[in-house]
């Protein structure tokens, strides 16, 4: 089953989103099975991926996502909106 839907997974992240290797991925996600799927998705694209921790806001992760230089930022839904950094 996990390794179904990582590959759902990678062949969304790949033809929907353009992702390939060598991209990085900043991941904004609480620890649940979408976390491993995506993870394993980016590991089967040859992506590299910049885990933020759910719990920074403001600066900080504005710091982070700067860092990370990330081609894309994934987020939860319940996420997106409690950035406070736009």
């Amino acid at each position: 089953d996990m390794d179904r839907r990582s590959n759902r997974a990678a062949w969304a992240l790949s033809r929907r989103l353009g992702l390939q290797s060598g991209h990085t991925v900043a991941v904004f996600l609480p620890n649940e099975p979408t976390y491993l799927w995506t993870w394993l998705a980016l590991a089967k694209l040859g992506c590299s991926m910049a885990c933020l921790n759910c719990n920074v806001r403001g600066r900080a992760l504005r710091h982070a996502l700067e860092a990370a230089q990330a081609t894309l930022v994934l987020a939860s839904p319940g996420e997106r909106g409690q950035w406070g950094i736009w």
